[in-house]
């Protein structure tokens, strides 16, 4: 799965900006808190529960398995220092990865 975008960070984002919501308006919508400022960083660290995800499901109208297909595999994480963007891999494909 290395060199694999995870999805849920860019939905997130994507979600929050085409709703006009911050991270901490969207976390709080769906009673997660900060939670949401953090998986849109890449920080799956607790990785979220099943609980977590169903009250985001509800209020972005996705199903919880569908957002659970967005997340990392267990173990696998984004190198965070610092992330790295490849800009002609970034112009073909606008979204972070694992690897370039």
């Amino acid at each position: 799965m290395l060199g694999v975008a995870y999805k849920l960070s860019h939905f997130l984002g994507r979600f929050r900006r085409a709703n006009k919501l911050t991270p901490n308006r969207l976390g709080k919508v769906a009673g997660l808190g900060g939670a949401i400022a953090r998986w849109e960083k890449f920080r799956f660290n607790p990785p979220p529960s099943p609980q977590q995800l169903e009250a985001l499901a509800v209020v972005v109208g996705v199903e919880r398995e569908q957002l659970q297909e967005m997340l990392p595999p267990p173990g696998v994480g984004m190198k965070l220092k610092p992330p790295r963007l490849c800009g002609a891999c970034y112009a073909q494909s606008p979204c972070h990865r694992i690897e370039w």
